[in-house]
């Protein structure tokens, strides 16, 4: 009897992850949805339901289920904070330059777009149009192989974070980030 590898029954998980990473990245994230009605209906019965259900009229009419992804998506990375607070705001300058353990998340909440890296100018000096992962490995002082590392890390966290159907606590903790997030829009 043979046994699978640990998370290859994330595989899927991430493979449709990754793919609405690059959507969102690429601003083409309605799009991949519409493509796709069928996985796009599926999430909107589990994950976005809550979402869609909390953030009510708050979405754009004309693309609510984008809108949606977006928020459940950021709410997936505030999962991955190693403080497990729920924003992606007030990451501390420890955790941005030193702290190993963030880097997962920091390098995809920046490298999809979620989050612009803020400027550490007595650590780094980046030019206007320099890709967050250049600024990254230049915080870090890492190669890119690193920082790729790190990257392939945080998908695998975040695909196995959204794996499952939210239940009790989890849907609770993420109603009130959308609406956290809704306010802060506001």
């Amino acid at each position: 009897m043979t046994t699978s590898p640990p998370n290859s029954n994330l595989k899927p998980h991430l493979a449709v992850l990754e793919g609405l990473l690059a959507a969102h990245k690429a601003g083409r994230l309605d799009e991949v949805l519409a493509q796709h009605p069928r996985a796009a209906g599926r999430a909107s019965r589990t994950w976005l339901k809550a979402v869609l259900g909390t953030a009510g009229d708050a979405l754009p009419s004309e693309r609510p289920l984008g809108a949606a992804t977006t928020l459940l998506l950021r709410w997936g990375l505030t999962q991955l904070r190693p403080d497990r607070v729920p924003t992606l705001a007030g990451i501390a300058r420890e955790a941005w330059l030193d702290r190993t353990s963030w880097r997962p998340l920091l390098a995809l909440m920046c490298h999809y777009g979620f989050e612009p890296v803020p400027p550490f100018r007595d650590r780094y000096h980046a030019r206007a149009d320099e890709a967050a992962a250049d600024v990254l490995c230049g915080l870090w002082s890492v190669g890119p192989s690193t920082f790729y590392r790190y990257l392939d890390k945080g998908e695998r966290l975040l695909a196995q974070a959204l794996s499952r159907a939210p239940q009790g606590a989890q849907t609770t903790a993420l109603r009130r980030f959308v609406e956290s997030e809704l306010a802060s829009l506001a």
